[in-house]
């Protein structure tokens, strides 16, 4: 799970959370950064009309359920 909040920069990751379960799934593959934690340096601009920028601007909450497949989440839209 991944949680965003708007700085000065744009937006950015707010906090992480990795089960312990996913956290030893990881290992086992030899990785030891999750997605969001090998990404949180990066920066969505926050006037933007991705799906992040989108929920923050609104304060609703949006559940992306396969990130990796949906075309309302997507690397284009990072710009650092």
């Amino acid at each position: 799970m991944r949680n965003f909040v708007r700085s000065a920069r744009g937006i950015t990751v707010a906090g992480i959370y990795v089960t312990p379960e996913r956290r030893a799934s990881l290992l086992r593959m030899g990785m030891t950064d999750s997605y969001p934690e090998a990404c949180s340096a990066m920066v969505m601009d926050a006037d933007g009309d991705s799906i992040v920028a989108q929920a923050l601007r609104s304060d609703d909450a949006i559940c992306i359920e396969n990130g990796t497949h949906s075309p309302k989440y997507s690397l284009k839209y990072f710009i650092s």
